[in-house]
């Protein structure tokens, strides 16, 4: 891959909030560490370059792929299948066009010189989709986008459905690609300050557009981390929870509070902990109302030492945060771990530390969490769950691979009746 002129300047990724260096770090995805895609003898770009060793599927082994020649495609899908996929881009910038974008003066520092081919700037991310088999819904993290940046938006919208951002035409139902149209949902953090992070954003197939009951966020979090679309039977809730650390966390909704100062500061380790009892809370509500969560995405935490190369990270805050979410948060929510569920303890990994040679440090940060009765079935019907896994499809342009999870039979689930726990 030549040599891309784009650089970020402004935007900085959350992990690089912890001290170095035995945590987590990030580079610059157009740095020289960053990995050359190479393509398949299908023609699709191949995974295997950007995480050797997994056969494509994002997965580090520590030894070889069994087979040499396993194809990087993503699982079939047919009509029975709900695909919902999930992938921190870290940015999106890369697969966005803000050449024209009306907003040039808030964007401008996003720009060292203009890209050295537009037209693939919006295809980038509709191809990623083709390979994807069209997923029905995608969740994507850190889209850093503010809730004033109408173009930014609108370069998400155009990306996805592979025109340019000037283009209006075919935004309803399928396009000459084959595939469909998608229309996207935001949570966005609302600080009007410092660099622009966090953010999620769901793009949502046009078939199931007309299926969504609600689309919210949550009024307990002002940093675009939790977007919730909720149909007949079943909410789908795009997360991407705190990285945790002693650094202090700044609630945006006190930026202009004159007061705020005096207030006693959390730190990020404790928002942490505080943000997955919120979170819990949100799905006991739902529950209530008859309805079976789909939590997906970036969770910013290992659930047990299989999650993570080469070490679990022990110290007392991450342990901490570790053990509410396995011992509170997954059996009071009544959601099961469904990469774990399907695959045992075959090792996956969504997070790989650029810079060092793949799989040298790795964990799954990034996980499906399913509401049992969908896992389990109910009232004489088998489980929903059709498959689950990970596949590295970022090509480099991220530190995330993608997770994917099939639902059969989604269209006609209906509200079912409470079964909530309450919080301790």
């Amino acid at each position: 891959m030549p040599k891309r002129s784009l650089a970020i300047v402004e935007v900085t990724p959350e992990r690089e909030l912890e001290p170095p260096p035995s945590k987590r770090q990030r580079v610059n995805p157009f740095s020289t560490g960053a990995q050359p895609s190479t393509a398949s003898s299908t023609g699709r770009p191949s995974t295997e370059a950007a995480f050797p060793g997994t056969g494509g599927n994002g997965a580090f082994s520590e030894t070889k792929a069994k087979d040499e020649d396993a194809s990087c495609d993503a699982p079939e899908k047919n009509d029975e299948i709900t695909r919902i996929i999930s992938w921190n881009v870290e940015t999106p910038v890369p697969f966005l066009d803000l050449r024209d974008a009306k907003s040039s003066a808030l964007l401008a520092s996003y720009f060292k010189a203009p890209p050295e081919n537009p037209s693939l700037k919006h295809s980038f991310l509709r191809s990623f989709l083709k390979e994807w088999k069209w997923p029905d819904f995608v969740c994507l993290q850190e889209v850093r986008a503010r809730p004033t940046d109408a173009d930014w938006k609108d370069a998400m919208r155009a990306a996805a459905n592979g025109v340019s951002r000037m283009q209006r035409d075919g935004e309803k139902g399928m396009r000459k690609d084959g595939g469909p149209t998608y229309t996207a949902y935001w949570a966005l953090n609302a600080s009007s300050r410092g660099q622009r992070r966090f953010g999620v954003c769901t793009l949502v197939s046009h078939s199931w557009v007309s299926r969504i009951r609600q689309e919210r966020t949550v009024d307990w979090d002002a940093e675009g981390r939790v977007h919730i679309l909720e149909m007949d039977g079943w909410p789908l809730i795009n997360v991407y929870a705190l990285n945790g650390s002693d650094y202090p966390w700044n609630d945006p909704r006190l930026e202009r509070d004159p007061l705020a100062a005096a207030l006693p500061q959390k730190t990020r380790n404790e928002r942490k902990r505080e943000f997955n009892m919120l979170l819990l809370r949100e799905v006991q509500d739902m529950q209530a109302r008859g309805l079976r969560p789909v939590l997906i995405g970036d969770f910013n935490i290992s659930l047990t030492r299989l999650d993570c190369y080469p070490r679990l990270r022990t110290e007392a805050p991450h342990s901490l945060a570790r053990k509410q979410f396995n011992e509170a948060f997954i059996p009071q929510a009544g959601v099961v771990d469904v990469f774990r569920h399907v695959h045992g303890g075959e090792k996956g990994y969504s997070w790989f530390a650029k810079g060092k040679p793949v799989g040298r440090d790795c964990a799954r940060v990034d996980y499906a969490l399913v509401d049992r009765r969908l896992v389990e079935g109910e009232s004489g019907q088998e489980g929903r769950v059709a498959g689950t896994g990970y596949g590295g499809k970022s090509e480099g342009k991220s530190d995330h691979g993608v997770v994917w999870l099939n639902l059969r039979s989604m269209r006609d689930l209906k509200p079912a009746k409470s079964t909530v726990k309450e919080v301790e």
